[in-house]
């Protein structure tokens, strides 16, 4: 008798099929008078097995790519059973948890990897651990401000996320991608160093700086009113420049100050654009009645996340530009506008105004540019740097599309509906 699992039958038509078989002799006594075959077409188990070993490739190779992006990453990444006992870890966790290799922390519990405090510096026990809750209620958690134990016991804040591992409804595991924010930590703490010099300065700018400068004014008008009669015109025009450059001085002190502030204003809140609008308009009523400038605002502007006070100011800023700037041959004309941008809305303030020339477009957002001469229009050149620092710290860009002569549209982006944090 032969068994055969891996040969190949050929039809009459000339085609051939994997089969399996086996013979059998058929004997009259000790005489072999013939055989009796059976057999069976495998072809639907051929492809099967070809299947089952193409996709085992594919899991290898997927396998190793996965490996090699989790070891190239520089989160620490760690699996845990449903005991809560590591089974995986990339060479990231390894190295900020001072293991030297991953192998070693397979099987242990997070007490035996590391020391975990929280982020008040109390040890972190069972009952409050973000894993051991992921694995009881199935939930993601994330967490910042805690503490891991890496080389030499040291502590060092962390951030991680505890995500379920599950299978079949049944939650199997976890899996924890934490890092190191222990640089960004310093570099908050520098930041905060930073702001209160900021205050310091802003306390010296708006009393120290500005006072002499009051005082040189004044001293400087007195002057040419006591001594009026007996000063030559040219002396009088010199002193004009003098008083007049104090109180430049003074207002771009002023600007300057406006300027640092932007961006360190509440906590972000739901703000409504169509009353940013109407407050800017309202602080605006006395220039745009002496424009007599047409202000014509979209219905349904939108609502989002933001500071009130700085999203006014960036209207008003805006709004204040188009009628200042307006051409002196035809009535001020301001058209507020909106739509919706993918995940953001477009906002746009469009006039009629002077324009701005392609290559000072850009320009036209630094610090203290003018583009026009002092004595046309009146300005410190400060407006745009801060619409663009509020638009910039709210998530978003501001642009410049302008026809010289003709006018100017500015086009900005804000966040759709960001959540406050």
């Amino acid at each position: 008798t032969h068994c055969e699992t891996d040969d190949v039958f050929w039809r009459k038509d000339g085609t051939s099929f994997p089969v399996e078989y086996v013979s059998a002799p058929i004997k009259d006594g000790d005489e072999v008078v013939g055989a009796v075959v059976v057999f069976r077409d495998v072809t639907e188990e051929r492809r099967a097995e070809e299947a089952r070993r193409r996709a085992e490739a594919e899991l290898r190779v997927g396998t190793a790519r996965l490996n090699l992006v989790i070891d190239t990453v520089k989160e620490g990444v760690c699996c845990f059973n449903d005991e809560g006992r590591i089974i995986f870890a990339n060479k990231a966790a390894a190295e900020l948890l001072g293991w030297p290799s991953p192998k070693e922390m397979q099987g242990k519990a997070v007490a035996e990897i590391t020391k975990h405090h929280l982020a008040d510096g109390r040890p972190c026990r069972d009952g409050i651990c973000r894993i051991r809750l992921t694995l009881d209620d199935g939930e993601t958690h994330r967490v910042s401000d805690e503490f891991f134990s890496g080389p030499d016991d040291r502590l060092f804040p962390v951030e991680y996320v505890v995500s379920p591992l599950i299978v079949s409804d049944v939650v199997v595991g976890a899996v924890v991608a934490f890092h190191d924010i222990g640089e960004r930590k310093a570099m908050e703490k520098d930041l905060q160093r930073s702001n209160a010099e900021l205050e310091q300065f802003a306390y010296v700018a708006s009393h120290d700086l500005r006072q002499p400068l009051r005082m040189i004014s004044s001293y400087l008008s007195m002057t040419q009113k006591r001594l009026g009669p007996q000063l030559d015109d040219e002396t009088k025009t010199f002193i004009g420049f003098a008083v007049d450059g104090a109180k430049r001085m003074d207002r771009l002190i002023l600007d300057l100050l406006e300027y640092s502030r932007t961006g360190r204003a509440a906590r972000p809140e739901p703000v409504s654009l169509a009353d940013a609008v109407a407050d800017a308009l309202d602080n605006l009523t006395v220039a745009i009645r002496e424009a007599d400038a047409d202000i014509v605002v979209a219905d349904g502007l939108p609502t989002v996340t933001g500071t009130p006070t700085e999203l006014t100011r960036l209207f008003q800023n805006l709004i204040g530009n188009a009628v200042k700037y307006r051409a002196p041959e035809r009535r001020p004309r301001v058209e507020i506008g909106w739509r919706h941008q993918g995940t953001r809305w477009l906002i746009t303030v469009k006039d009629n105004g002077i324009g701005i020339a392609p290559e000072d477009r850009d320009r036209a957002f630094a610090i203290f540019q003018r583009l026009v001469p002092r004595d046309a229009y009146e300005g410190t050149g400060i407006g745009l740097a801060v619409c663009k620092k509020i638009v910039e710290q709210h998530g978003g860009k501001i642009w410049i599309e302008s026809i010289p002569g003709e006018g100017s549209t500015f086009f900005f982006t804000l966040r759709n509906s960001p959540a406050v944090t």
